[in-house]
């Protein structure tokens, strides 16, 4: 599904190390992108270098070998004087481990500007030097462009285990972005490490009280799951608030018993497995309170996913799941078989480069899509564009299931049940 959804895309933008000849947005989300991909090949396993490999491939990524122990002994600061040619590796001549052949080639000109990135870019290419590539992911710590800073932060933080004031520094920053893609890449870090917590919510992300009593005892209805951190927004950027946009549109093409109560069900949206195992835990009482036996169609976004496929492991009966941007945790053989009865059919939305993803499985080991440990998915491949194809919230936005007709592909998976 990766491979044929990036055939499809809008390839327009720029590749190589052309992304360093501007600092426009299409030139660093180009370059953005090439980090995260070489985050992958530096600290990712087989199946997800496999899942990024064809935008790696287009965005002329250089691949390195994977980061070793010894590599990871030392400091990003050494890491990157050691691949300028600013030191030298006494004693360790021939070590090709650490890459030390290609001290030559990177030892003059550092004073000319662009030299560095090219140097680098050289050594990974040549000879596939992890050191080389943090020194790129390194130095992009002070790129002009906040996306690439702020992916490149997010990258180190995931792979190198010594705390870097300059990484903290670089995400700490992101919090204030303007953009949610920045911020959220920078949560995720953050709260990953426990440098960043979220306010508190009231009763766990939401208004509504758990003691309340259900106007009317329900057997099916169909719900939407929010994401992580989803639970910090205002009213006004609430996508999945049943006055929103997007479920007005559910509720009207797709799902006419989507459930639209006050006390719809919300979780605290936190980074951790405890948060997503309360959240599974309270979507089990949510539909108890409501007597509700089985979920007709769930919309979940991002962990919101792991939440209820967890409850589905619990016996949870969900006739339609609809993941929209979903990282796929790994869980045991026995764990997936529960799912699998217990669920009828999969409609699996996703972008193939979603940072927040690609990033969260250097953390976690999850996945930017499945890879076969369900029989009944449906993986579409509505067409994206470069920059559309790193986006976290692309379908969780109305005007894109607008566009694409979402609802008739929801529609069509009902039938099929």
């Amino acid at each position: 599904m990766i491979q044929s959804a990036f055939e499809e895309a809008d390839q327009s933008g720029p590749v190589g190390l052309a992304a360093y000849e501007n600092d426009d947005f299409a030139h660093a989300t180009a370059r953005a992108s090439q980090l995260i991909c070489l985050a992958v090949y530096l600290g990712g396993d087989d199946e997800q270098i496999e899942m990024i490999a064809p935008f790696a491939s287009h965005l002329e990524v250089p691949r390195p070998r994977p980061a070793t122990k010894t590599t990871l002994r030392y400091s990003l600061e050494w890491l990157e004087a050691m691949s300028l040619g600013l030191k030298r590796l006494g004693g360790t001549e021939g070590n090709s481990e650490l890459g030390v052949f290609e001290i030559e080639l990177v030892s003059a000109n550092r004073d000319v500007p662009g030299r560095d990135v090219n140097r680098l870019w050289q050594n990974i290419d040549s000879f596939r030097s992890s050191r080389a590539a943090f020194a790129l992911l390194y130095g992009s710590l002070r790129d002009h462009s906040e996306s690439v800073r702020v992916a490149a932060a997010s990258a180190l933080h995931a792979l190198h285990p010594m705390r870097n004031s300059q990484v903290v520094t670089v995400l700490s920053a992101g919090l204030e972005s303007q953009s949610a893609l920045i911020v959220e890449m920078a949560q995720s870090a953050l709260a990953d490490s426990g440098l960043w917590s979220p306010p508190r919510q009231p009763n766990g992300g939401g208004p509504e009280q758990e003691s309340a009593i259900a106007t009317e005892a329900i057997d099916s209805a169909s719900v939407i799951i929010h994401g992580t951190f989803a639970a910090l927004a205002d009213d006004k950027h609430r996508w999945y608030d049943p006055s929103a946009a997007l479920p007005v549109r559910i509720l009207r093409e797709s799902s006419s018993d989507l459930y639209v109560g006050m006390d719809y069900f919300r979780w605290t949206g936190g980074y951790t497995e405890d948060t997503r195992r309360a959240g599974t835990d309270k979507l089990l009482r949510w539909c108890k309170k409501h007597g509700v036996r089985q979920l007709s169609t769930v919309y979940a976004h991002s962990h919101g996913g792991n939440v209820v496929l967890d409850a589905i492991a619990q016996g949870l009966k969900v006739e339609l799941l609809v993941l929209l941007h979903v990282p796929i945790l790994k869980r045991d053989p026995r764990v997936w078989a529960l799912i699998e009865r217990s669920v009828d059919r999969v409609l699996d939305l996703r972008t193939p480069l979603d940072w927040v993803v690609i990033l969260d499985g250097l953390r976690t080991g999850s996945r930017n899509g499945f890879s076969g440990e369900l029989t009944c998915v449906e993986q579409p491949r509505p067409p994206v564009t470069q920059f559309t194809a790193v986006s976290h919230t692309r379908y969780t936005k109305d005007n894109v299931w607008a566009s694409l007709g979402l609802t008739s592909y929801v529609l069509t998976e009902r039938s099929l049940i």
